[in-house]
């Protein structure tokens, strides 16, 4: 029995469908056809509620171990190893099928599968690939979530994906801006 609608009860705003996608992706677990993003206020915080549609599932290991998970209930993601960005995938509860609901549905071709890297591509410190305005946003709240740290290690860690992000964006800039350098 395959698991083709999946859902994540909660997922921070500043995620988009198209990262969930490619999370799923270069982790090896699955292609994604389409995902919803729902808000939804928890704890007087705006999270989303994505349910995806899964295309196919990759043949590896962390595909296999993906849908064992989902078959006895969760599976526990942790997507940029931030002990804070953990999402819990599930079957999907809500709904028997696909969803489709306008503006908050984001359909994938296989195109966006084969071909993600020129869409996104910021290159995060964890080999993960952002577009330039998810790298701008999530440099934003790198530095902000710097500030609420208590511990000089946490800060530390925050430390060095801001700089990374810092290059890459820099990177990315130069190549925009040059006429002999081809996109990585």
């Amino acid at each position: 029995m395959t698991f083709n609608y999946i859902m994540i009860s909660e997922v921070k705003t500043h995620y988009t469908a198209e990262h969930i996608a490619f999370t799923l992706l270069t982790k090896e677990i699955c292609h994604v056809s389409s995902i919803t993003l729902i808000p939804q206020i928890y704890n007087g915080d705006i999270y989303n509620i994505a349910y995806i549609d899964i295309h196919s599932y990759c043949d590896t290991e962390a595909a296999y171990e993906f849908i064992e998970h989902i078959k006895y209930g969760i599976f526990m993601l942790n997507h940029d190893n931030d002990p804070d960005n953990v999402w819990i995938f599930q079957n999907n509860i809500h709904n028997s099928g696909q969803l489709s609901v306008g503006s908050f549905t984001t359909h994938f071709n296989h195109d966006f599968n084969s071909s993600i890297e020129e869409y996104r591509p910021i290159l995060g410190i964890n080999n993960d690939h952002y577009s330039l305005n998810e790298a701008l946003d999530y440099f934003h709240f790198l530095n902000e979530k710097w500030h609420s740290v208590n511990t000089a290690f946490e800060r530390r860690q925050i430390e060095d994906m801001i700089h990374h992000l810092d290059n890459e964006l820099r990177i990315h800039h130069s190549l925009l801006n040059s006429q002999h350098v081809t996109i990585r």
